[in-house]
C-alpha cells in the first residue's frame, strides 16, 4: 500500500500553543496535547503514526433535575464532556475527545497534556514549541517518518531521567506488569521499555 506523504512544515505544535496563550482568559481551562494519530488507510494510502498537537477542553454539563433527586452520596451534581480544537494547517475543528481520538486513532496512553503555564515553561527550556513527547521521537523513528523540520528533529529533545529510568526498573522487576502499563506509567515509550528490559536481562518479557 501506498505511503501518505507527511507534510513537514506543519504548524500543529505552534498553533496549538499560540492559541491556549490567546484564549487563556476564557471561561475554560485549555491544554495542549501532544500525541500520536495516524496508523490507518485513508483514501488508498497509508497515514503513519506521527506526532502531533491540539487543543483540549473541559465543559461540566448539570445533570437534569430528575436525576439530581436521586443522586447518591458522593456523586458530583454534572457530568464532564471533553473537547478537541484543531487549528493546525488551516483546519478549524471542534470535536467530542471521543471522535476525535477515533478518527485520529490516538492512543490515550501515549498523550501528555500541559497546562498554559506548563506550555510557557516548556517553551523556554527547550526553545521550539515541540513536541515535549519522549514518545513522539520513538514512534516517528520505528515508522521512519519526521514531521519536524530537520532542525529541529533533536533539538530540546526531552531527556529520560535516570530516576524515571529507576522507577520503570522497580516496577518489572518481580511483577507481573507488561511492559506496555510500566510505559505509560512512567511517560516512555514501549520500545523504550524494551530496550531497557534487554539492557538490564530480564527474561520474562
Amino acid at each position: 500500500m501506498k505511503r501518505k506523504k507527511l507534510n513537514k512544515g506543519g504548524d500543529c505544535y505552534e498553533v496549538a500553543m499560540k492559541y491556549v496563550w490567546q484564549h487563556e482568559d476564557e471561561e475554560h481551562e485549555l491544554f495542549v496535547v501532544h500525541g500520536i494519530v495516524g496508523g490507518f488507510e485513508f483514501q488508498g494510502e497509508y497515514v503513519a503514526r506521527h506526532g502531533h498537537a491540539w487543543v483540549e477542553y473541559c465543559e461540566r454539563k448539570p445533570l437534569p433535575e430528575s436525576m439530581m433527586k436521586n443522586l447518591p452520596e458522593g456523586h458530583f451534581p454534572y457530568v464532564e464532556m471533553w473537547y478537541c480544537i484543531d487549528k493546525s494547517n488551516g483546519k478549524d475543528a471542534e470535536l467530542p475527545r471521543e471522535l476525535y481520538y477515533y478518527y485520529g486513532h490516538v492512543n490515550e496512553a501515549e498523550i501528555k497534556m500541559f497546562s498554559v503555564d506548563e506550555t510557557r515553561k516548556m517553551c523556554l527550556k527547550h526553545k521550539h514549541y515541540g513536541p515535549w513527547n519522549e514518545i513522539i521521537y520513538d514512534v516517528e523513528k520505528e515508522e521512519g517518518v519526521g514531521t519536524l523540520p530537520e532542525n529541529k528533529k533533536r533539538r530540546g529533545r526531552p531527556r529520560i531521567s535516570e530516576r524515571t529510568k529507576e522507577k520503570a526498573k522497580m516496577m518489572l522487576e518481580g511483577s507481573d506488569r507488561s511492559m506496555a502499563d510500566v510505559a505509560r506509567r512512567v511517560g516512555v515509550s514501549e520500545g523504550t521499555i524494551g530496550r531497557w528490559v534487554k539492557e538490564w536481562g530480564f527474561r520474562k518479557w
